[in-house]
């Protein structure tokens, strides 16, 4: 079907094609554009788009977009030279339509390991991502939208040592703290080559900028380059959403001074040594809490063949909390990450456990019960008959393996988004949870030498 249609601006018409209703079902088949203003200084692409049906579903889209000189922009900050070749940018200003499951013209949008829902909503000015996780039951779900845009890219430049991509996106959360992932990659005949970073938004509901610069994008002429944004392990008792209000790729000089905004980071970034913190805090309370035994408390669980060694216990129906006391440094500012230790007693796994499997998350305590005490904490005290993911984060800060060998210290990278939240008291604490079948025992704070410790560094405000 050919939807013909004329904007006055400058003797400029359009003609956009849809190939198949499914689209936009919900606007019968008509689409209409308004209020685009005649200005050198605006622009916008409007995306003229061929569907591909094949096995009776709308989820493989080709895309063309055509650029115009006069229409509607964003803000003046995206606002550039419709000519250049080293500029993309998406408003996602279509008309508005119902949410559709992997339904949004012109990306690829996909979901892995878990049992959710991904939907999909133009809203006029943005675009609404919408999971359902509540069929899921792991939490180690991922969603992401993805668009290839080399053709609107300046490859050769790109390819010059002093040229990278910066990616820049405006986004919105239903829920927080929540993290973000901004992906820039090319993709080649048997690998990708990319830039990945993680976002911590502290605030849901509200608008925050984001962007990072590439260091290592050097593609070859021909080949797919990818914009992408994900959610991942998001929470599984609540629908979750994500807004786009636009995404913007530039080619620029990493000699210039570019604008920065929020602090990419590391996805699993190296460890350190303790040596490279100048900061050591021993945990102030720690203890076991436990589903299946939700009115007892635990802080007499011993190894009884290591002299009634005191330890704290993660397993299917158990969990770790832990609380600091950082009053004496409030007044600092935070320098990086931290990292958590904490020691081995004892580990039972499956010898060939598969992946996200055998492993333990950390997570921050949100909510629950603030003046806990060791001696009488327990698990229905602490959540005070509110659901776990409204108490503990529902994402998680970070999974990782046990080393297995008693006495051995696991080290875990803490961001610095949730140190600073941890120091500043909005985030009570830490908790260690499952993941897959797993049973690990760690010392206590009772003991100096193994008990869990926060290392980080800090500066004068």
């Amino acid at each position: 079907m050919i939807i013909k249609m004329f904007l006055n601006l400058v003797s400029v018409s359009l003609i956009i094609l849809f190939s198949n209703a499914c689209l936009f079902p919900e606007v019968n088949n008509q689409l209409e554009i308004s209020g685009i203003e005649n200005s050198d200084k605006q622009r916008k692409s409007i995306l003229a788009i061929e569907s591909k049906e094949r096995s009776g579903n709308c989820n493989y889209l080709l895309v063309n977009k055509i650029k115009f000189d006069y229409a509607l922009g964003k803000n003046d900050n995206l606002l550039q030279d419709s000519t250049s070749n080293e500029h993309y940018f998406e408003p996602f200003e279509y008309p508005e339509n119902e949410f559709y499951e992997n339904n949004m013209p012109g990306w690829l949008t996909m979901t892995g390991d878990g049992e959710v829902t991904f939907y999909q909503r133009f809203t006029g000015n943005s675009v609404l991502l919408k999971i359902d996780p509540l069929l899921d039951k792991r939490n180690i779900w991922y969603a992401f939208m993805h668009q290839d845009i080399a053709e609107y890219l300046d490859i050769e430049k790109l390819k010059q040592p002093d040229y990278q991509l910066r990616m820049e996106a405006r986004v919105k959360t239903s829920h927080a703290p929540r993290r973000i992932n901004m992906y820039a990659f090319e993709l080649k005949e048997n690998e990708s080559v990319g830039y990945l970073r993680e976002f911590d938004i502290a605030h849901s509901g509200e608008w925050t900028t984001l962007s990072m610069v590439t260091d290592n994008i050097n593609p070859s002429v021909g080949n797919p380059v990818m914009t992408q944004l994900s959610m991942m392990d998001w929470g599984i008792s609540e629908i979750v959403s994500l807004e786009v209000d636009y995404i913007k790729v530039d080619v620029v000089s990493v000699n210039e001074d570019l604008p920065q905004y929020g602090l990419p980071i590391i996805y699993r970034p190296p460890l350190k040594d303790a040596g490279d913190f100048k900061e050591q805090f021993k945990v102030q309370k720690s203890a076991t809490i436990d589903n299946a035994y939700p009115d007892n408390n635990f802080y007499t669980l011993v190894s009884e063949t290591d002299d009634n060694t005191r330890i704290i216990s993660v397993n299917n129906t158990s969990m770790v909390i832990m609380s600091w006391d950082f009053s004496t440094v409030k007044e600092k500012s935070l320098e990086g990450a931290g990292q958590l230790e904490i020691y081995t007693h004892s580990l039972s796994r499956l010898y060939d456990s598969p992946k996200d499997f055998g492993e333990i998350r950390v997570y921050e305590i949100l909510d629950g019960k603030i003046n806990w005490e060791e001696e009488s904490i327990t698990l229905n005290k602490f959540f005070e008959g509110k659901h776990l993911e409204k108490v503990i984060n529902a994402q998680t800060t970070i999974d990782t393996k046990v080393n297995p060998e008693k006495g051995d210290v696991t080290r875990i990278t803490i961001s610095k988004p949730v140190m600073e939240r941890l120091i500043s008291g909005r985030t009570q604490g830490l908790a260690i949870l499952p993941l897959g079948y797993i049973s690990a025992q760690f010392y206590s704070g009772d003991y100096s030498e193994k008990a869990p410790v926060l290392y980080f560094n800090l500066v004068d405000k």
